[in-house]
């Protein structure tokens, strides 16, 4: 967001898809609320972007419009022509993906996303209780002295050996003290060497495999229980490997029945939105298997 505004120059004012990740939005919200910049969260309609309503907002004070693909109720939708309108006005596009998602559904910059980040905790890393973990960005080539953060930059020496160096200095806080745009300290690298040995492991076509597994079994699920009186699956687009489901049970009593039962079923959403009170995100990725779908469907059926 932050990134959007700098390249954008003299507009204030950033759209927020409601689709995004709720904690994502949080932490927007607190890196913009200090700052002279003004942002809207637009809520979604039927757990997907209400586009009508975001092609309506666009205009030439917009800096950036922000959105997650698939969205955080698992819905998949393509932003082509809201990204469209964003560059006829000069706004920018920023996504936020799943990265297994992208080797089967169309990707950033397939839609025109200037902008794209990603969380790479599911590309072979632990869960580790919510961390550590590590971020992806990456932007067009023109845009890349905007990058936040350090670039390194592949090279030759003058005994013409590949080495790999600090680039574009220029952006760096030895240079540009506090006006740097590379002033994030932080360090993952151990996660990300993880996850390079895992993504070349997948070899040439593994991350599309994978992207079908999880796509494949959450259709399975969400079919399965479907079949359960009183379970509705509420996507009314498709979804990747999430969907939101509502039972006749609160959500509360049912998740705790079937933690009983040996089963993390989802996630709570009225813990999200106190509306929410019989709906439950669930997620269903590569490792699981159809005895442990059958057996969760199961037990949602003797609890209900």
């Amino acid at each position: 967001a932050l990134m959007a505004v700098r390249i954008s120059r003299k507009r204030n004012k950033i759209l927020i898809d409601g689709g995004i990740n709720p904690t994502y939005i949080k932490v927007v919200e607190t890196y913009l609320s200090f700052r002279d910049i003004e942002f809207e969260v637009i809520d979604v309609k039927e757990f997907k972007t209400d586009r009508q309503v975001v092609l309506d907002k666009i205009d030439d004070s917009v800096a950036g419009y922000l959105f997650q693909n698939p969205n955080f109720f698992g819905t998949i939708d393509d932003f082509t022509a809201i990204i469209e309108k964003l560059h006829e006005h000069k706004a920018l596009a920023v996504v936020s993906a799943y990265p297994i998602s992208l080797g089967l559904l169309k990707d950033p910059e397939s839609m025109g996303a200037d902008i794209f980040c990603a969380d790479g905790q599911c590309l072979g890393n632990y869960m580790n209780f919510g961390g550590p973990s590590f971020g992806m960005i990456a932007t067009k080539e023109k845009y890349i002295r905007d990058l936040p953060g350090r670039i390194i930059g592949r090279t030759l020496d003058k005994d013409e050996n590949e080495i790999f160096v600090l680039t574009m200095q220029a952006r760096e806080q030895h240079i540009r003290r506090h006006r740097a745009t590379s002033n994030i300290c932080s360090n993952q690298n151990l996660v990300a060497v993880r996850s390079t040995i895992f993504m070349s492991l997948l070899g040439k076509n593994g991350l599309s495999e994978m992207a079908n597994l999880c796509f494949s079994k959450a259709s399975y699920l969400k079919e399965e229980l479907a079949k359960i009186e009183g379970v509705m699956v509420l996507n009314t687009e498709d979804s990747f490997n999430e969907f939101v489901i509502s039972t006749p049970l609160e959500s509360d009593d049912l998740l705790v029945q079937l933690r009983d039962k040996g089963f993390y079923a989802g996630i709570n959403l009225a813990n999200i939105d106190s509306q929410f009170k019989n709906e439950i995100l669930v997620s269903v990725t590569e490792k699981r298997t159809k005895e442990q779908m059958d057996a969760l469907v199961s037990s949602i059926g003797d609890v209900l």
